[in-house]
């Protein structure tokens, strides 16, 4: 029938219509492929349908050295901080396609003039769509926010990457630190019990009364129990540092690394203007700024309400004639106009500027404490290496020289010895001390921004501690 193929070509005109009006206004820069691009590049995984990442593939070396760059580059797979941090970026992203995708067109079905008495009658039939017509800048706006939103998270996953890398140094320079004293402890254990053994000689010899064995013993003990701790306190490095890392298996003694006998000194003015200069947590923080800003403005044009255009065809009963509808219809912003909701996006505004001043105290604040404990623990380090140890090993050098001369007895020689395994162990806690303060450091100026001051000269190294010896010459006698 004529009216039916007047109605079809009708139909195929207002849809054709209708997402011509929606295409119109379109943005065909921005595509669905563009932002999976990005966020590939990004090196932001996809999730599958169920919302789970794929497996990472990185893991430390199964043989040979591990150093710090390993553990630092299987984190950047593994560790679920950073994971989280992207997908963060995968969820602005994905809001920020959505905010530039245009409103859909409402289809409907209408029947009007239908007589309760008259049957059917002159009844008009159509089908409609309606394309709501953004006007204004409000979608323009909106991808504005969600791109400033993107970049935000884009610069938050820096931040936790710069605060997981720190505490993976911080560990890794603590079970270095641990090694490096197991390693110092198993020296003195073996000086030890050489002593022990000379002492339960010349005890079994009758030249000795037994406090000469029982004081070396309880020195033995109080070494082996170090040794213990030592050995808990590895395992639990070692499990702290893999489960940064991302949940792998780390050895330690595989580990490179060693604690550094001079650090340099820090210039803190130039420290404080890397931080505020290059810091990603400031980064993040204006990056918030940029998407509160284009928020508010988001806000602002949505006051201007959409356009709704309809463009209907059908034919009416009776006369069997095909009719064609336009209309035209928007939302008067009498009473809401979106007041609140700008009111609130200023102050978002304001209250992330506010933050950012906060973020920088803080970030100022940890560098100072980080400094100060780095310079503490440096003075002393540069004590106990250049005056205390040395002079420990010279007098335990001149106690020895005197025991085998029979100028010293055998409990100075102890004491000489206790005193300079003090210093030596001291030494080396100071080294970790140092170690774990600049690890603090840097994990607030990042790796490329410790700038150090003029390297201390080269230090002689500590020499080793002699074996007492098991007997003394013979008609050697302990001089008043």
């Amino acid at each position: 029938m004529p009216h039916r193929a007047n109605t079809a070509l009708l139909f195929t005109v207002c849809l054709s219509a209708a997402a011509g009006l929606a295409g119109c206004a379109g943005d065909g820069a921005l595509t669905g492929r563009k932002i999976l691009d990005d966020l590939e590049r990004a090196r932001v995984p996809a999730p599958d349908t169920t919302g789970r990442a794929p497996e990472a593939a990185a893991d430390l070396p199964a043989s040979g050295p591990v150093s710090l760059a390993d553990l630092l580059t299987v984190a950047e797979a593994r560790n679920p901080e950073l994971a989280a941090a992207r997908s963060g970026v995968g969820v602005a992203a994905g809001q920020r396609w959505q905010a530039s995708l245009y409103p859909n067109p409402r289809a409907d079905v209408s029947v009007e003039d239908v007589s309760w008495r008259n049957g059917a009658g002159d009844v008009k039939t159509t089908v409609g769509f309606t394309q709501p017509i953004v006007l204004g800048n409000r979608r323009h706006a909106a991808v504005d926010a969600a791109s400033a939103e993107e970049a935000a998270r884009v610069a938050e996953v820096e931040a936790r990457r710069r605060a997981v890398f720190g505490d993976i140094a911080a560990e890794h320079a603590r079970l270095v630190a641990v090694r490096e004293q197991e390693r110092l402890y198993g020296e003195l254990r073996d000086l030890a019990n050489r002593t022990l053994a000379g002492a339960q000689t010349r005890f079994e010899a009758r030249a000795a009364p037994e406090l000469d064995v029982i004081r070396p013993r309880v020195e033995l003990y109080r070494i082996e129990a170090s040794l213990a701790r030592l050995a808990q306190e590895r395992m639990a490095c070692a499990r702290a540092l893999g489960l940064l890392v991302g949940g792998v298996d780390v050895d330690a003694a595989r580990l490179t690394g060693e604690l550094p006998p001079v650090p340099g000194a820090l210039d803190i003015a130039a420290l404080e203007s890397t931080v505020r200069a290059t810091h990603p947590a400031l980064a993040v923080a204006d990056r918030e700024i940029d998407a509160a800003t284009a928020t508010l403005a988001r806000v602002d044009a949505e006051r201007a309400p959409d356009l709704d255009v309809r463009v209907a065809a059908g034919h009416r009963g009776e006369s069997d004639d095909g009719i064609v509808e336009f209309g035209v219809g928007m939302t008067l912003p009498l009473w809401d106009t979106r007041q609140g909701d700008i009111l609130s996006s200023r102050f978002e505004v304001m209250r992330a500027r506010q933050r950012r001043a906060a973020i920088e105290n803080d970030l100022l604040g940890r560098l100072s404490e980080a400094a100060g404990a780095y310079a503490a623990a440096r003075a002393q380090l540069d004590t106990f290496r250049d005056r205390i140890v040395p002079d420990a090993q010279r007098a335990f050098d001149q106690v020895g020289e005197g025991y085998r001369g029979g100028r010293s007895s055998f409990l100075d020689l102890l004491d000489a010895q206790r005193t300079l395994t003090e210093a030596r162990v001291a030494l080396v806690d100071l080294a970790r001390a140092v170690a774990a303060a600049r690890a603090r450091v840097i994990q607030v100026v990042g790796p490329d921004g410790l700038g150090e001051g003029p390297d201390v000269p080269p230090q002689p190294p500590v020499l080793p501690v002699e074996s007492i010896p098991a007997e003394r010459p013979q008609g050697a006698e302990v001089k008043p």
